[in-house]
């Protein structure tokens, strides 16, 4: 097989540790997408269709290795120097150094070659680095539990982390003398969330859990201990006399709850706690301390001084908190609970007191920023500057746009106070290596429709989308290129009435189908058709579409298979109406039909690839036995597709698996 010149072979070696080929060793952990993980920053590249002639030491030199970790929505030029071959490695190479977790994509360049655009695809493979141990937090036994010997209990726990350890990675301890000593539980279960032990104990005890975690690539976690001791209950004793329990008077228990789905999303935190208290010395504060290297060091976080024993304490994080002197960076943080009486009495000491350096609890800090889609204007659309006689939606461009993020800026419209996760810009230039941006509009909700009579310049035009959480994380999208016209003296003729009508019929047709309600949305459809019979098919053909996926949503298969034969024979180039006739010939049974539609869209999308009809036909030749042909399709998925698309992800699975079978 050939090798197309932008392909790579990535080679990933731990520092000071023997190389670690990522295609060749069978044993290194994948993620679902077959991308290799790996547990160190660096990452060594071998670039082996470079090694030829003419690609000198001085050309190296000159070369550029650029990444992503938004599989190609934005590129970042890297430091890694470019090396010839050698004794030990025998192609051209590099080694890169990751700034930090997550998927890298790359994409390499000789120089006077254009640097990665937006949506340019990352070369052959990816790695993924994690250098993170995962996120702990022991839920159950909790200072109100009561077990009895010989009884199962179920310990559980919260684990988060992006590449969990299969079938193994969960130590559980157990000690009886306030962790002076533990004795095992289980020593390498898999990170179920809960574990069910049964315990023996001669008398009844106090017991404390501590769990260590580790996820598929060996990061492991400093054993998290629980915050109280449980009871086990002792068998039943054969002494006369009633059985007295004995109240230790020095004792307190404290119990608290953390923030919502065991993660920090803020610049400070709230913690429920409710204290039990059995010494003879009323409750004076309840504190928290939190960490953020581990437990090394600790620091006052806040503290409730009401003197009740229920309440809540808010945490404030310090400034070296705060990302970019707003928001939060880290990925991990322990926190302390501390009980202290007006006696000073603690149920705990101070944590700077004891060299155990154990936290009670730890959470993940937001780091994902929000997920965002755009929808218009799209790829090729003409959008008029100025407004057209007789067309009142004229002179107007409509960004729609929507998202959604557990940790979201409110979006505030009071005078003096706006907020909003969402800016957007516009580029005039977007063909150029480094576009130039500019502000539109900021301080948008999350979701919604931005209008603006259109002053952008004529020409190539681009939108790009900027969305932050709470926490300062960002994520980018954009539109697709589309042009913006002078549209001065054009003239549109008034509409007839029954287009209003029809259009007044479509909206609601097309927002029934979205609620589900397909029998009352094909009403609507026969209702503005009715109408429709004097307008041109231009014009009703989309109609009769969007009619026939109706249908089919509503079980009328046979239905919607005519009516879209026949907006296919008016239609030949219209490659939408063939790929839902496509769809419904291959759900339906008729694959030979389905491959002939879908061939014939590839026949006319040579401006801008239909990558779904090429998905569906590279999977209809694969079940044909012509893997050659599948290939070929996949790949053209694979270079024109969104990362985020079905398509793109099967057809990445479908070439990696290739790969491995030819390997063997």
């Amino acid at each position: 097989m050939s090798i197309h010149a932008a392909t790579i072979v990535l080679t990933v070696s731990l520092l000071f540790a023997p190389m670690l080929v990522a295609q060749e060793n069978g044993t290194t952990p994948r993620r679902p997408d077959g991308t290799p993980i790996y547990s160190s920053q660096r990452v060594q590249l071998n670039k082996k269709d470079w090694a030829r002639p003419g690609i000198t030491k001085e050309v190296l030199e000159k070369a550029t290795v650029y990444y992503t970790l938004d599989g190609g929505q934005s590129w970042i030029p890297s430091s890694a120097g470019m090396q010839e071959a050698n004794a030990q490695v025998p192609y051209p190479h590099c080694v890169f150094k990751a700034a930090q977790d997550g998927q890298h994509g790359f994409y390499f360049r000789l120089s006077g070659d254009p640097a990665p655009g937006v949506g340019t695809m990352p070369d052959k493979q990816q790695v993924y680095i994690d250098t993170t141990a995962p996120g702990l937090r022991i839920i159950a036994p909790d200072g109100t539990t009561t077990a009895k010997n010989g009884q199962p209990v179920t310990i559980v726990y919260e684990y988060d982390d992006p590449n969990p350890a299969q079938g193994k990675g969960i130590k559980i301890e157990y000690s009886l003398n306030e962790g002076q000593n533990w004795s095992p539980i289980t020593t390498d279960s898999a990170p179920t969330g809960n574990y069910v032990w049964t315990p023996t104990v001669t008398d009844t005890v106090k017991c404390w859990i501590r769990i260590t975690a580790s996820d598929v690539v060996g990061n492991t976690t400093m054993p998290v201990r629980s915050q109280v001791p449980f009871t086990i209950e002792g068998p039943p004793k054969n002494e006369s006399g009633p059985i007295v329990e004995e109240l230790d008077e020095q004792e307190i228990k404290v119990f608290f709850v953390g923030p919502k789905h065991g993660r920090i999303f803020f610049e400070y935190t709230d913690f429920y706690y409710k204290v039990t208290n059995s010494t003879k010395s009323a409750t004076k504060l309840v504190r928290v301390w939190y960490s953020m290297d581990g437990g090394m060091t600790w620091q006052v976080g806040g503290a409730n001084r009401t003197g009740e024993n229920e309440g809540k304490v808010t945490v404030y994080f310090h400034e070296g908190f705060r990302r970019n002197g707003s928001f939060g960076n880290y990925q991990k943080i322990d926190f302390y609970y501390q009980v202290v009486t007006v006696d000073n009495i603690k149920n705990v000491p101070d944590p700077a007191e004891t060299a155990m350096h154990f936290s009670m609890d730890s959470y993940l800090v937001d780091i994902e920023g929000p997920s965002l889609a755009v929808y218009t204007p799209a790829f090729g659309d003409v959008l008029y500057r100025g407004q057209i006689p007789n067309n009142t939606e004229s002179g107007k461009y409509f960004i729609e746009w929507d998202g959604a993020d557990r940790n979201l800026i409110p979006h505030v419209t009071m005078a003096g106070y706006e907020r909003g996760p969402v800016a957007i810009y516009y580029s005039s230039n977007p063909d150029a290596r480094e576009p130039l941006w500019t502000l539109l509009a900021d301080r948008l909700p999350i979701d919604g429709r931005f209008i603006k009579f259109n002053d952008l310049p004529l020409g190539r035009c681009q939108i790009k989308l900027v969305g932050m959480d709470q926490m300062g994380n960002t994520s980018t999208r954009m539109t697709g290129i589309f042009d913006v016209r002078d549209g001065s003296g054009y003239s549109n003729p008034v509409q007839p009435v029954n287009d209003i009508e029809i259009d007044r019929l479509w909206s609601e047709a097309l927002n029934l189908y979205q609620h589900k309600k397909y029998a009352e949305s094909v009403d609507k459809y026969d209702r503005a058709l009715a109408i429709a019979v004097d307008v041109s098919s231009e014009r009703s053909d989309p109609l009769r579409h969007d009619k026939a996926v109706a249908l089919y949503a509503k079980g009328q298969v046979e239905d919607a298979r005519a009516l879209l034969e026949g907006v296919v024979a008016r239609n030949p180039d219209g490659l939408k109406y063939r790929y839902t006739l496509a769809s419904v010939y291959l759900r339906s049974g008729s694959r030979a039909k389905a491959q002939s539609q879908c061939e014939e869209i590839t026949k006319r999308d040579e401006v801008e690839p239909h990558v779904a009809a090429r998905a569906m036909l590279a999977s209809i030749h694969y079940q044909d036995g012509q893997t050659a042909k599948a290939e070929e399709l996949w790949k053209s998925v694979v270079k024109h597709g969104s990362p985020a698309s079905a398509e793109y992800k099967e057809a990445k699975m479908q070439l990696e698996a290739m790969e491995q079978r030819k390997k063997k």
